[in-house]
């Protein structure tokens, strides 16, 4: 599924802040995430709210407060 370009840089910059013995997991599960959040909207692009809804979930509950 193609994603916004804004919405990639914005991604890619916070997967870069993930210690990198969890870098590789973590992406591949946001981005498969992201992307069904996308289809379940019925959307053509990935999109923030996507990655937002993504990310979040899988978060320690100290970073999501």
């Amino acid at each position: 599924m193609e994603w916004e370009n804004k919405t990639q840089e914005k991604f890619r910059s916070m997967i870069a802040k993930i210690p990198v013995f969890h870098r590789h997991i973590t992406e591949v599960a946001v981005i498969k995430s992201a992307e069904e959040c996308a289809k379940t909207r019925g959307a053509l692009h990935v999109e923030e709210q996507d990655v937002i809804a993504a990310f979040f979930p899988g978060s320690p509950a100290r970073f999501t407060v």
